[in-house]
């Protein structure tokens, strides 16, 4: 794959979604002034750039996110309507049953919205459609677990289990999370319940004002709130928000939201409703950038420097002093991707004996040690700057440098791993080969 491959699928789906919602919009009656601003609000709130730039998959994500969501409303509002053509409602099984599979596949957050459709779908007592639905969300799933699991893994990935469950890594834990903790997250996060409410609030209006409950109108915020439930409930992490987790429920939220406010409008023959509609869409666009802190494209450009300097430099040292060494990393991403080293991942994203051990109630620096010795690393490369990596540094390994970031206040150490430390004058050489001369580019090195 090449290195722009991403951005260019990033910009195709961002296209779509583009395209996908102006179909939308102009379906339920918008006007030119709510399909733009609902498009700027796309653009901005999302923020649909600099989800584009980081070039990973949550674009994708949002499209179908959208993309069903929107078949699911229109194919439910469909269902009691007379005259049918024959073999449509097949069609629209057939259809949704496609695209929850692809949803599930692109994220694991698209159960939450196809859990939704299920629940709205057997409410309408269309339990074959259900069933179909939700057995094709769940196929790409399970042929990844049974894969996972025959490779001596779990079922789940270990980001779902690391990221959601905690430190205890169990998929009861996860399953089984109290509720108190998303009052917590909703107090913290405004947003959240801004979406929550409004999804709720919209439906209930729309239903009042149209004497409907399964218009697309209704529909789509229902599930909108929803969504935020599970969402909270089981995605959020404290540890790992980001704003790109929570980028598809801006988008769905936005665009859910512009076609409940053309519903509940009055109509009108003046050109009155389209303005005011687009108002309300772009005051809800405004309500939900909070929620995307990477609106402002200082803090992304910020972050992708402090990511080059930290992380892919970090890669490169390894890349240039050590191809092909088996090289411990608590932060896996770019040093797996430009170091060709065999990378071993002590956090546990990607290596299964850090999730082993966490779920065995252990895992201690002793425990890393003893997990990493067979593999005979040349080296570990850690982020000091993060608590838990640090805690859990053998004190078997032999620190050789500690490289200090500024202004980022960040600082990599460079670890001997082998017990008789025979790689130390070799490491000490190489940090100083590579990072002496980046000290006119803000970093300090000290050597031990």
């Amino acid at each position: 794959m090449h290195d722009a491959t991403p951005l260019v699928v990033n910009l195709v789906c961002g296209a779509l979604l583009l395209v996908t919602a102006d179909r939308a919009l102009r379906r339920a009656g918008a006007g030119v002034l709510t399909r733009v601003a609902a498009q700027v609000g796309l653009v901005l709130a999302v923020p649909l750039p600099s989800m584009t730039l980081l070039g990973m998959e949550h674009v994708l994500h949002l499209l179908l996110s959208v993309a069903f969501g929107l078949c699911a409303a229109f194919v439910l509002s469909r269902v009691a309507a007379d005259g049918h053509p024959p073999g449509a409602e097949a069609r629209d099984t057939r259809r949704l049953a496609g695209l929850a599979a692809l949803l599930a596949a692109s994220r694991y957050e698209g159960l939450f919205l196809v859990a939704g459709v299920c629940l709205l779908a057997a409410g309408r007592r269309h339990w074959r459609r259900a069933v179909l639905v939700g057995a094709a969300s769940l196929a790409p799933r399970i042929g990844f677990g049974l894969v996972s699991l025959s490779q001596g893994s779990l079922l789940l990935p270990n980001s779902v289990v690391i990221k959601a469950g905690g430190e205890t890594a169990s998929g009861w834990t996860l399953l089984l999370k109290p509720l108190r903790p998303d009052l917590l997250v909703l107090e913290q996060h405004h947003e959240f319940a801004w979406l929550l409410i409004g999804g709720l609030v919209a439906a209930l209006v729309v239903a009042v004002r149209t004497r409907g409950l399964w218009r697309p109108a209704v529909v789509l915020p229902a599930l909108l709130s929803l969504m935020v439930a599970l969402h909270v409930h089981y995605a959020l992490s404290s540890t790992f928000w980001v704003y790109r987790y929570d980028a598809y429920l801006v988008g769905f939220g936005l665009l859910a939201g512009a076609i409940a406010v053309v519903a509940a409008l009055p109509r009108a023959s003046t050109g009155w409703r389209d303005g005011v509609a687009a108002a309300l869409t772009l005051a809800w666009a405004a309500t939900l950038a909070p929620l995307s802190t990477g609106l402002q494209a200082s803090q992304e450009v910020a972050s992708a420097v402090t990511t080059f300097r930290e992380h892919v430099r970090a890669a490169e040292f390894v890349r240039t002093s050590m191809p092909g060494e088996v090289v411990l990393a608590n932060d896996v991403g770019a040093m797996a991707y430009f170091s060709r080293a065999h990378v071993l991942d002590t956090f546990g994203l990607c290596n299964i004996e850090p999730v082993r051990l966490r779920r065995d109630g252990r895992y201690e620096a002793a425990d890393l040690d003893s997990w990493t010795l067979p593999h005979d690393p040349t080296a570990a490369v850690v982020q000091l700057s993060w608590g838990w990596a640090v805690a859990r540094v053998p004190s078997t390994w032999h620190k050789v440098a500690e490289i200090r970031l500024e202004p980022e206040a960040r600082v990599l150490g460079v670890f001997a791993t082998r017990r008789d430390g025979r790689d130390v004058a070799f490491l000490r050489g190489a940090v100083q080969s590579y990072f002496g001369p980046l000290v006119s580019q803000g970093y300090a090195v000290q050597l031990f």
